[in-house]
């Protein structure tokens, strides 16, 4: 796998978002980018997410640089926002009938936003 080639650069909890983002098809990135670009809450997650799909394909195009978290320290009350604003977009896309891999991506986000990283 691509992503895991990275992944001593990149540290353990982004293994989980990583392999989520490389299981999504290159539309899946581009949905996931347009349709979180319209929601009004957590600008700074809304950010991370459209970095994250970018980096995916660009990865994919042989441009690879390491993925970064998202910002931090981030404020305690942004980060609640942030793992409510994780779940109503997951929920919304459920709505929309989207893959499963798509939601692997939210729960890995999630995780990553309370720090239920899952080690290998």
């Amino acid at each position: 796998m691509g992503a895991m080639r990275e992944r001593d650069a990149m540290g353990p909890s982004l293994w989980p978002v990583m392999l989520a983002l490389e299981e999504l098809t290159e539309v899946e990135l581009r949905a996931l980018i347009d349709e979180t670009a319209d929601m009004q809450a957590a600008p700074g997650l809304r950010a991370w997410i459209e970095t994250s799909c970018n980096w995916e394909m660009n990865r994919r195009a042989g441009r690879a640089c390491p993925m970064r978290l998202p910002n931090a320290p981030v404020p305690s009350h942004e980060e609640v926002l942030n793992v409510g604003a994780s779940l109503l977009m997951k929920s919304l896309f459920a709505q929309d009938s989207r893959t499963h891999e798509v939601f692997v991506l939210f729960d890995a986000i999630v995780d990553l936003l309370t720090g239920q990283v899952h080690k290998s």
